[in-house]
């Protein structure tokens, strides 16, 4: 009768065991699903942020110079200086696109790393394949040099509203 029960109980051990392996495989993919479509849209606002306000100043920068020769002021432009300012909105377009290229390859990336597991039928359910971590450091690589990317957007749009800013100081004490 003692085999028999332990046969029985075994049985119950491994159907419970194959009940929690199933619940831990689908909350993973559950999570990696969430996690995909979070970071592709919040990436995706940032970085449609980041082009437009590189390229909303840029325009607006052509529209300022356009507008202010057209009227024949007598407004004494520093060309070199707006066409510095414009060099760095499109520098900071430039940079928001390539962000948005290394965006795309950090989600390829985190899906690829995201299916290097084997899903197991004991504790802890889910274990890593050898590729993953080989995938886990190109995609933290390429994570990394989108946000430099996005950062240095950001910079280029600053130092192109400071020589904006300087253009419209030099002509105003003009």
């Amino acid at each position: 009768m003692t085999n028999s029960s332990t046969t029985d109980r075994d049985w119950e051990v491994y159907k419970n065991n194959q009940e929690l392996a199933q619940s831990a495989h689908k909350e993973n993919e559950e999570f990696v699903n969430f996690a995909n479509k979070s970071a592709l849209d919040l990436s995706a606002h940032a970085i449609k942020a980041l082009i437009l306000i590189n390229g909303g100043a840029a325009v607006a920068m052509l529209s300022f110079a356009a507008a202010v020769t057209s009227k024949g002021n007598a407004l004494n432009l520093d060309i070199h200086a707006i066409v510095n300012g414009l060099t760095w909105f499109a520098a900071g377009t430039g940079s928001a696109a390539f962000c948005a290229l290394l965006a795309y390859v950090v989600m390829y990336m985190q899906a690829a790393e995201a299916s290097q597991v084997k899903y197991i039928w004991e504790h802890p359910y889910i274990e890593n394949k050898p590729k993953r971590k080989t995938l886990r450091r190109i995609h933290a690589v390429v994570h990394i040099s989108a946000v430099v990317a996005a950062i240095a957007s950001f910079v280029c749009f600053s130092l192109g509203v400071w020589d904006v800013s300087q253009v419209a100081l030099k002509a105003a004490t003009s």
